[in-house]
């Protein structure tokens, strides 16, 4: 819920830089921690869930397994 709500809030914020307008996306990657798992070994598949979230469309969240 705390992915949802955040998406909600930074998705489709627009702002104007050097004369031009940009929309902000926000895809999101989220994993379990695993007892004993390495802070390596969780920010690596947290890493790899937000690249599958990009992958599935703009504005996604994706959960690892």
């Amino acid at each position: 819920k705390l992915a949802e709500k955040l998406q909600k809030i930074i998705s489709g914020y627009q702002f104007r830089w050097r004369g031009k307008f940009f929309t902000v996306g926000l895809s999101i990657g989220i994993t379990r921690l695993q007892h004993g798992a390495s802070i390596a070994s969780v920010l690596s598949i947290a890493d790899a869930a937000c690249y599958k979230a990009k992958e599935n469309g703009r504005s996604c969240i994706h959960v690892s397994e």
